[in-house]
């Protein structure tokens, strides 16, 4: 079983997958193939998680590794008493120090960002180079403990590639492959006469473990992978269930608008705001004419439809974004205007009280018109008054009183100035002049 695809997938940032393939992925993670590869669109996320884990194992492996080249370098003084020849004892210095160099130069290089971003085939390239130029090293030296010298540090270069590198199965094959075949090259080339059977045993014998070690990490990598993809898929629904819980919480389900809940909130904010910035607040409290008579004649269910149609047409005098349309509760709707006088919040409520008319939702038992209407109050305060948000409310609510008293379908305004309600007036609809 692998878990991949034919079409290339666009990879949400969110966290999110398909369910198809978190299925695949769940699946391969309960119980592992033998063979395992990327999900297709993933590649790019995978090759930046390799990435960060490269750079976190070269900030110690470089260093590490520049310490263990320079001390092969220092080691060829321990076979100065083996008859060693002077072209032997050079062979060796010189390849030792260009290994020393080479992984100087890489370790500085691998800082570099833009070096890091293509690290598996420079990394593939340098280890090439090493394990060419010390297993060319083993072929060429005749003095038997400096060429085993030789071999042994072929066998530690072909662990590095293989495993220290975690450059994945195929680029360590084709590192071990090039190189083997490059050195081989070399040394007949030269005219080496080496104990092929013993070198070829060592290189090819480290590789292969090393491949298969190589294999076997890169296959719990992938898993590694998939179980990345499915814990973020587990945070993406936790937070898109947090989202649709925390949107059920202050949103009103029969009319779509913010709740009574939401509503509160918005008040206290923009009250503080208000104070703060020195402006003006709005709140326009309506209410629909004779509703419960509505009901009575065309039953809840229609009163429902009626009601849902009244919250749409509120919510269309909500111009801006900061406005805020809510259901209060029953047949009551309110909207809160920010930094909106007196004037704007009678336009306000003038465009809803002709919106609601605009619907034509026949009301056959209205004695104040033959469709539905609303009644409007409307209250103001300014940033000098010393009484509580809740004051706010309260006035609107009692500039609504008025309206409903006066013959419904109308608007009434009060303002909060100081410490104390001041009423203002009344208008009637300009959709019909419909007045007591």
């Amino acid at each position: 079983m692998t878990v991949s695809g034919s079409r290339r997938r666009v990879v949400p940032s969110d966290g999110a997958l398909d369910p198809s393939l978190r299925d695949s992925l769940a699946a391969a993670l309960l119980d592992p193939p033998v063979m395992v590869s990327i999900p297709s669109g993933y590649e790019a996320a995978f090759a930046a998680r390799k990435q960060f884990e490269t750079e976190r194992i070269f900030r110690v492996g470089g260093p590490m590794a520049v310490i263990i080249s320079a001390l092969i370098i220092g080691a060829r003084g321990l076979f100065r008493g083996d008859d060693v020849s002077s072209v032997d004892e050079l062979i060796f210095e010189r390849i030792a120090t260009f290994v020393f160099v080479l992984v100087c130069a890489t370790t500085a290089a691998l800082r570099i960002p833009r070096v890091v971003r293509h690290h598996v085939w420079v990394l593939s390239m340098v280890g090439a180079a090493v394990l060419s130029s010390t297993f060319a090293a083993a072929a060429l030296i005749h003095n038997v403990r400096l060429g085993q010298a030789a071999v042994y540090a072929t066998m530690l270069a072909i662990t590095i590639c293989t495993i220290g590198f975690r450059n994945g199965f195929r680029a360590s094959l084709l590192t071990c492959v090039a190189a083997g075949l490059l050195s081989v090259g070399v040394a007949v080339h030269f005219g080496a006469q080496p104990d092929w059977l013993l070198i070829g045993y060592a290189y090819v014998g480290a590789s292969v473990v090393g491949l298969v070690i190589a294999w076997i990490l890169e296959r719990q990598e992938i898993l590694s992978f998939y179980q990345s993809l499915l814990l973020s898929h587990e945070a993406y629904e936790g937070r898109r269930l947090n989202a649709e819980l925390e949107n059920m919480t202050r949103t009103d389900s029969l009319s779509g608008l913010a709740n009574r809940r939401s509503f509160d909130d918005a008040l206290d904010v923009e009250w503080s705001r208000m104070k703060r910035d020195r402006m003006s607040l709005a709140l326009v409290f309506v209410d629909v004419d004779h509703f419960k008579r509505f009901n009575d004649t065309y039953g809840h269910r229609e009163g429902d439809a009626c009601l849902r149609a009244v919250g749409r047409a509120l919510e269309t005098c909500a111009l801006r974004p900061a406005d805020v349309a809510a259901r209060y509760g029953g047949e009551e709707f309110v909207l809160l205007l920010p930094s909106t006088d007196l004037p704007g919040a009678l336009a306000c409520a003038n465009r809803a009280l002709l919106a609601v008319d605009a619907l034509g939702i026949p009301h056959g038992d209205s004695p104040t018109a033959e469709h539905v209407t609303i009644s409007i109050g409307v209250g103001v305060a300014d940033s000098h008054s010393q009484l509580e948000a809740r004051h706010l409310v309260d006035t609107a609510d009692a500039a609504l009183y008025r309206a409903k008293h006066e013959g419904r379908h109308r608007i009434c305004s009060s303002a909060l100035r100081g410490d104390s309600l001041r009423p203002i007036g009344n208008r009637l609809s300009e959709a019909g002049g419909h007045s007591a």
